[in-house]
């Protein structure tokens, strides 16, 4: 989910009481469940709808969740998933906000209430010297949780698709624009380093001569998943940095490399790309098989993964998301740091 629509106004279309708790009930918002107070909303009611990895202002309204430095995290209570946290829609008129429209379903109340977005620290071996943050001719790499977007997946009903696994490290991007060539974390354009670890898998996979050669002419960056030792807590159990390639991003025609590209690209240059979980020529998945199938996926070192990211293999402009149609399903066994 992207820094808006971190705060919505959404309706609960199902209540059922806590099946091990008397004063809980497990309502059901978008994709998502949320355990609430017994009897504190019903089918039907218009709530405020508080997304997973959304971090709340300090204000006395959610001061109970100080010890929890104000962060919206999945968690369970007495056995049940509750991802992300409901308020009645009373709570919106003590902020100052100046909010375009009514308030109805899917409006978005991110900045009428100051909420943002959670980001994970960067490991040591990952910081570095910046020359400032990412030029604007990248995009930033961010998927949306298509459990609060599940009307996407009606767009990519009937498509070629594939599933690739979402593996815990930092995304990185490592570009060729006109004459230069650049690396940038998620956020920041870095200058070069030899103890850098973005900088390391560039000259590690050589990548700036591999752009060099295979696109002389153009303007093209290549966006993957960094993983290894030091960074988060190296769940894939890797001895040495590695590149996981999910992204080829033409920056001249400002559109991504179908799959099919992207996997002649790699194979080409011996480059690697994520860990393909499953593809089809026909997408038919609902929300919960893709929840199922990202509970059920580990690492080789027998954790669970960290979820699946969804694509399709000819890339569109999605409606609902307002951007390329990619999304992803986070493992409810995954833990983070």
């Amino acid at each position: 989910m992207n820094d808006e629509n971190l705060a919505t106004i959404q309706r609960i279309y199902d209540v059922q009481p806590h099946s091990n708790a008397d004063s809980l009930d497990v309502a059901k918002v978008l994709g998502w469940q949320v355990i609430t107070k017994r009897g504190e909303f019903k089918e039907n009611d218009l709530v405020v709808y508080i997304a997973i990895d959304a971090v709340l202002p300090e204000r006395p309204e959610f001061e109970f969740l100080r010890n929890k430095n104000f962060r919206i995290r999945s968690i369970k209570l007495r056995g049940k998933e509750s991802a992300g946290i409901v308020f009645p829609l009373s709570i919106l008129p003590n902020f100052d906000y100046d909010l375009k429209g009514p308030i109805a379903e899917g409006t978005d109340v991110t900045k009428w209430i100051g909420v943002r977005k959670y980001e994970k620290p960067l490991p040591v071996q990952l910081s570095g010297m910046a020359y400032g943050i990412l030029p604007g001719f990248i995009i930033m790499t961010d998927e949306d949780n298509l459990r609060s977007y599940p009307k996407a997946l009606e767009e990519m009903w009937g498509r070629p698709y594939y599933i690739t696994r979402k593996d815990d490290g930092c995304s990185g991007t490592f570009f060729l624009h006109g004459s230069e060539f650049g690396v940038c974390s998620r956020k920041i354009w870095l200058k070069p380093s030899d103890t850098n670890g973005f900088w390391r898998i560039a000259r590690k996979y050589d990548l700036e001569n591999i752009l060099r050669k295979a696109f002389p002419n153009r303007s093209i960056a290549i966006q993957g998943e960094v993983c290894g030792p030091q960074i988060q807590q190296n769940r894939l159990g890797l001895k040495d940095l590695e590149l996981h390639i999910f992204n080829i991003f033409d920056i001249t025609e400002r559109i991504y490399f179908d799959y099919e590209q992207m996997v002649k690209f790699c194979d080409e240059f011996d480059l690697p790309m994520v860990t393909l979980v499953n593809e089809g020529n026909a997408f038919g998945y609902n929300i919960d098989e893709l929840v199922n199938l990202a509970n059920e996926l580990q690492y080789p070192t027998g954790g669970p993964a960290e979820g699946i990211v969804v694509r399709p293999k000819e890339n569109f402009r999605s409606e609902v998301l307002e951007k390329f149609w990619s999304g992803k399903i986070i493992n409810e066994k995954y833990k983070e740091s």
